[in-house]
């Protein structure tokens, strides 16, 4: 799922809506900067995913898209 960017997925998978952010935002933390050429590679037998700067942009994304929906939410 991560691998794929279906962030939502991986959301969903945390219990409480407060840490699904948190968990997303930790992640985003590890991983290199746009600029940096290094990514993690993670395998679990035959499941693999491999994290770098297109998934940092992915989780970039997908935070910055919930915080506008929920200022939307609020102003509304």
């Amino acid at each position: 799922m991560a691998q794929r960017g279906a962030w939502e997925g991986v959301a969903q998978k945390v219990a409480g809506s407060k840490y699904q952010a948190r968990l997303l935002d930790e992640i985003q933390g590890m991983l290199p900067r746009p600029g940096e050429r290094w990514g993690i590679r993670l395998r679990i037998d035959q499941r693999h995913a491999h994290l770098d700067i297109e998934t940092y942009k992915s989780i970039r994304g997908y935070l910055t898209s919930d915080a506008a929906e929920d200022a939307t939410m609020t102003v509304t």
